[in-house]
């Protein structure tokens, strides 16, 4: 059975840092608008990962539906027509470790696989002993992936809907007769 082609890819980061039946849930996940699972199903996920009450689980769907709403999404649509390379700058502290990158990522590139893409970069560097510690590296690294993702696809809309582009400031002082 071959997999189906989706033309469109929607991400958009979810970030929950609450605690809920005394219980301290810290997640920033990447959730895709299109995927089979909806905003509910995630929190019912989260909710069954960490044990949580009926009323908690309330609590924690609104937290996730608030996000994945059709106004809160930002602007970041992956087509498969050509080439977008941004730049993506990571600046993460995570257990006193420090990691500073820069680097080109193809967004419209059917093959990216961000998951790769983090561990390749945390095995470079040999940041992990533990696998707690290759997932919060891991979830770090594509979190802050995307959002520079999102920054410039916001940047590039604006530019192209003429909004982020301001005519020039003409002088404001007068010329002094003789």
């Amino acid at each position: 059975m071959a997999p189906t082609l989706r033309p469109l890819e929607r991400y958009i980061p979810i970030v929950i840092d609450c605690t809920l039946d005394n219980i301290h849930i810290s997640e920033q996940l990447i959730f895709d608008v299109y995927g089979s699972m909806s905003p509910l199903d995630l929190a019912n996920t989260l909710a069954s990962e960490y044990g949580l009450s009926p009323l908690a689980q309330y609590r924690l769907q609104r937290m996730v539906t608030a996000q994945a709403a059709p106004d809160c999404r930002p602007l970041f649509v992956r087509t498969h027509t050509g080439p977008s390379l941004i730049r993506v700058n990571l600046n993460i502290i995570i257990d006193g470790i420090n990691m500073i990158d820069s680097f080109m990522l193809d967004i419209n590139n059917p093959n990216l696989d961000l998951y790769a893409t983090a561990d390749r970069l945390i095995r470079e560097r040999a940041l992990v002993t533990t696998a707690l510690g290759l997932l919060k590296w891991r979830k770090a690294i594509i979190f802050q992936t995307l959002q520079s993702a999102y920054r410039a696809a916001e940047i590039a809309s604006k530019q192209l809907d003429g909004a982020g582009v301001e005519e020039p400031v003409q002088c404001s002082f007068a010329r002094v007769s003789d």
